[in-house]
């Protein structure tokens, strides 16, 4: 996770929005935020632990989240903008908002949290949350990545379990459970070999003999089926001849059919071509004739109707003309009087300004009656306020008068007091602490030795180690004699020995001997523990050797701490009695006073302040309400005069002075009718004269068509006699006798195509019909086929078929009979091989249930992650030490020191100095960012530190700082928050917190 740009507003001591630009500041590699005490250095780390995680640092999430708000704020905004996933490529932005109740300001209200992936479409809401996108809890978040004040050892702090616990969740080291994983492959296996057997079983009983005795059976039918199939042939072939007969007598039957229905259907295709030729002739020589007398039938009914049209029009379009010349007039004399009516609009209209200005007026005076109590109000308000602020002025003068400074000292002098106080309670417990576990150590050291036999272990060790060498030494000579009972009657004296090849024998062992087994064996093995409980005795008694000598020299430093501590608290009391104050409750008593009398003048000073503001508040409302009753008496003179103005501008006063005591909305209406009447008479005006014009228009054309017509009439007429008197001559020509005839031969319109198609398919089919009958008669043997000759071959051939397939049908079911067999004879001994398989995995898996039983497996994978978190960490810690101490755990998971100064022996962590142990969280906490900077394949990690670095010495600093700028090479960014002046001046790119007693916190820059 890399942190791009963070907004707090209304956190802790943020009241006003402020701005830290991390990606200015991870720029540089190494970065620092530095403040002084209280200025809100850490509320940074606060802020991006909420917008991550939703919760404080400092604060419970129940019922403490109101503190988590400026006193002065009723809103907290956390907004954070940061990389992360693979490579830190993915850009977030995450929002923490929370409100202050708003009547109760000791409660708030729900806090909304959202996270937001950036595209290219801009902000996109997701639902995942800070473990999802940074792989990592809250608590391995504050271990690897920020570490917030006082948690820095807390790695090291963790017991045993729960820093397995947090191992195993943040390298993912829940893969290494294979526990359930055995023992789901134990009850697959356990399914598959139920399977298998069930599979044997329901295969039944498969043997070679019956395969054989069966095989046996199917060489007496197949000699059997090929006798049938012969007599299927011959049946077949006779079958066919017969067939063949009985469909060509079957087509004759046929044939004969068909040509009678032809025969039938003859006469009247003859009359059809009859009734075709005439149609011809007539469509050919009298048909267009025909047409042209009726068309110009239509044309003279067309041209009839509408001369008789015209003619009614013509007397209708006179009328219309004369009505509408009426109405044009009087519209037109009504037009006239507009000029007239528009000059009364106006002085009406004049009226309606005068009203709305009296009521300006009115409500012009009306205001200013209302202005003159307040501004009468505001002087006494004025007044008063400036008798309180010369009564609180007084007062201040009589406070006594308080150095803040001198305060402050106090203040840090009491604090410093009580911490030397408590810091030298302290260590008087631990050195009395320290001397009850010397004597502790002492105690059982000397109970130890006093459990010797001798006065040395070590001689009690080589005692031991002697005595087993002489019980191995026996057990060799005893097992030799043992093979020699063995073979005894192979040994011949002179003879080679068939074991060893010697000549020469030992005595075998006799009888009574035989039962010295056991009892060497259990010697030997009672020396065995003798001798490893000397060696473990050894070991405490060393242990306890050490201890003893590491508690005196804790013992050592603590006594003269604890002096140190006595000497500067003297030294202080000097200093304060100098100054009057004797002890801790007259200074105690001096602060107390010094601060209320600051707070009663903080008061005081707020209380004139806030009283100076409401007083020019007052003077500057006195100032507005001034002005606003000038500009209404000015409005007031101004009104009159319009209203004067408008008043001479009125024509007819005699025909408005009515209207004055009217509303102003039935004079409107008025107004509205009589312009309403002027449009309306206007539009009519130019509508009526459009419709005249257009009257005149058509009439005029109606005279010209009603001419035309009548022209086209006449010729109508003409035309119409010599077309009769063509058709009559024609039809004498082709022999038509009458008109009426031909009429109905024309209503009947024959599709001549489809008669011709329809007469010559007729003819072609009965040529064709007659050739084929003329030829099947001549067919040889047709002539006295009988159809019980093909019924009877027919029903031979259905039998032989019958008596073929049955057999050929216990042939298949015998075949296949024997390939189920076969097939079943090879698959069962298929599963019996693979249930052998699975038989032995079962045996394989439950040697690995045991192994993986419970979670030893994990806890083994994560001592070894723990073992390379040692070693990564010792590269760094071995330099910080000079190569005097190195990290190490043990299989318990508890972390242990190797002290290279007292002959590398081992001592707890817990024995290290504070310097030193900061000095080890440092490396420990780097190695663990390391490693999860690998875990999340980035190429560069983030790590912020919230420390004061005040348990090192300037020669510690010195090498601390020299570690964290060398991180800059491993593409290593970090960030430390401090007050250390010395690494102030050493880092050059930093962001400052100042508190501002107005604005609260403020961050600035040193670029």
């Amino acid at each position: 996770m890399i942190p791009i740009k963070l907004e707090i507003e209304g956190l802790y001591s943020y009241r006003k929005k402020q701005t830290i630009h991390f990606d200015k500041l991870t720029a540089a590699g190494l970065f620092g935020i530095f403040g002084a005490v209280g200025s809100g250095k850490s509320s940074i780390l606060e802020g991006i632990l909420l917008a991550l995680y939703g919760s404080s640092e400092r604060l419970s999430d129940r019922g403490e989240k109101s503190s988590l708000l400026n006193l002065r704020s009723s809103s907290l905004s956390v907004r954070l903008t940061f990389r992360a996933g693979k490579s830190n490529v993915q850009e977030y932005v995450a929002i923490y908002q929370l409100n202050r109740h708003s009547t109760k300001e000791d409660q708030i209200g729900t806090a909304t949290h959202q996270f937001y992936r950036k595209s290219e479409d801009g902000l996109e809401p997701i639902e995942e949350k800070a473990p999802e996108i940074l792989g990592m809890k809250k608590e391995h978040f504050k271990q690897t990545v920020i570490i917030p004040q006082g948690k820095f050892r807390e790695f090291i702090d963790l017991t045993p379990g729960p820093r397995a616990e947090m191992m195993k969740e943040l390298f993912g080291l829940e893969r290494f459970d294979l526990s359930a994983k055995a023992n789901h492959l134990a009850k697959n296996s356990r399914d598959e070999q139920l399977k298998i057997k069930t599979r044997i079983e329901s295969l039944g009983e498969a043997d070679e003999s019956l395969i054989k005795e069966m095989k046996g059976q199917l060489e007496g039918l197949e000699k059997n089926r090929n006798t049938l199939q012969d007599a299927y042939k011959l049946h077949e072939e006779q079958f066919k001849n017969k067939e063949s007969l009985w469909g060509k007598f079957v087509e004759k039957e046929k044939l004969g059919k068909t040509l009678n229905s032809l025969n039938s259907a003859k006469p009247e295709i003859e009359k059809n071509k009859e009734n075709l030729k005439l149609y011809q002739k007539a469509n050919t020589l009298l048909k267009p004739i025909f047409d042209g007398i009726e068309d110009k039938e239509v044309e003279r009914e067309k041209m009839s109707r509408s001369v008789e049209n015209c003619t009614r029009f013509k007397g209708e379009y006179e009328s219309k003309v004369a009505e509408f010349v009426k109405e044009v007039e009087k519209l037109q004399a009504k037009a006239d009087q507009r000029h007239l009516r528009e000059a009364k609009i106006k002085d009406l209209e004049k009226v309606l300004d005068i009203q709305e200005l009296l009521s300006q007026l009115k409500t012009a005076e009306e205001k200013l009656q209302s202005l003159r109590p307040q501004l009468e109000a505001l002087d006494r308000t004025k007044a008063k306020l400036t008798q309180e602020i010369d009564r609180e002025e007084e007062g201040l003068d009589s406070l006594e008068e308080v150095d803040p400074g001198k305060l402050a000292q106090w203040q840090s002098a009491y604090k410093e007091w009580e911490s030397l106080e408590g810091r030298i309670t302290t260590s008087k417990e631990e050195i009395k602490g320290l001397k009850t576990k010397i004597d502790q150590e002492e105690t059982a050291l000397k109970r130890l030795i006093e459990s010797l036999d001798s006065t040395s272990i070590e001689e009690e060790i080589e005692k031991a180690k002697l005595l087993i060498k002489q019980l191995e030494q026996s057990w060799e000579e005893w097992m030799e004699k043992k093979g020699l009972h063995n073979h005894a009657h192979l040994l011949v004296e002179g003879s080679p020995c068939p074991l060893c090849g010697s000549e020469h024998h030992p005595q075998p062992l006799k009888k009574g001997e035989m039962e010295e087994e056991q009892k060497l064996k259990n010697q030997l093995e009672s020396a065995k523990k003798s001798l490893d409980r000397l060696q473990f005795m050894e070991k405490e008694i060393q242990g306890h050797g050490h201890q003893v000598k590491a508690q005196e020299q804790v013992l050592e430093r603590e006594n003269a701490q604890s002096a140190a501590l006595e000497e500067e608290l003297e030294v202080l009391k000097k200093q304060l009695s100098l100054e009057n104050l004797s002890d801790k409750s007259a200074l105690e008593n001096a602060i107390h006073r010094c601060s209320k009398v600051l707070d009663q003048r903080k008061k005081l000073d707020l209380s004139l302040k806030q009283k100076r503001l409401a007083v020019k508040s007052a003077e500057a409302d006195l100032d507005r309400k001034r002005l606003e009753i000038q500009g209404h008496e000015n409005r007031k003179s101004t009104l009159q005069s319009t209203i004067a103005a408008k008043q001479d501008e009125i024509v007819d006063m005699e025909f408005c002075h009515p209207y004055f005591d009217k509303n102003a909305e039935e004079i409107k209406i008025q107004i509205y009718k009589v312009k309403s009447d002027i449009a309306e008479t206007a539009e009519m005006l130019i509508s009526k004269r459009r419709v005249l014009d257009d009257l005149r228009r058509k009439a005029t054309a109606n005279l010209t068509q009603l001419e035309g017509f009548k022209l086209r009439l006449e010729e109508c007429v003409e035309a119409l006699a010599r077309l009769r008197k063509e058709l009559k001559d024609k039809m004498s020509q082709a022999g038509f006798e009458s008109e009426e005839g031909l009429t109905e031969l024309f209503s009947r319109p024959l599709d001549v195509e489809k008669l011709e198609n329809e007469i010559r398919a007729f003819e072609d089919r009965y040529l064709l019909i007659s050739s084929q009958l003329e030829k099947l008669e001549s067919e040889e043997g047709l002539a006295g086929f009988k159809e019980e000759d093909y019924v009877k071959a027919k029903e031979k051939l259905k039998d032989s078929k019958t008596s073929l397939e049955a057999k050929s049908k216990e042939i298949t079911l015998l075949q296949q009979s024997i390939q189920d067999l076969g097939e079943r004879l090879l698959r069962k001994k298929e599963l019996e091989k693979e249930l052998e398989k699975v038989e032995k995995r079962l045996i394989t898996l439950g040697d690995m249930q045991k192994l993986f039983q419970g979670n030893g497996f994990v806890k083994y994978v994560s001592t070894i992650y723990l073992k390379e978190l040692c070693a990564t960490a010792n590269q760094r810690f071995m330099r910080l030490t000079k190569n005097q101490l190195s990290l190490d755990i043990d299989d318990q998971n508890t972390f242990w020191i190797i002290d290279y100064l007292n002959g590398g022996k081992k001592r707890l962590l817990r024995t290290l100095s504070g310097g030193q142990t900061f000095q080890a969280s440092l490396c420990l906490a780097l190695a663990l960012a390391e490693k999860v900077k690998s875990l999340n394949q980035a190429d560069q990690s983030f790590f912020f530190l919230d420390e004061g670095f005040g348990a090192l010495d300037k020669n510690s600093l010195r090498v601390v700082f020299e570690t964290l700028k060398s991180l800059r090479h491993e593409n290593r960014i970090v960030g430390i928050i401090s007050h250390v002046e010395e690494l102030q001046q050493e880092i050059g790119v930093f962001a400052k917190v100042d508190l501002d007693p107005e604005v609260g916190s403020v961050v600035s820059y040193s670029f």
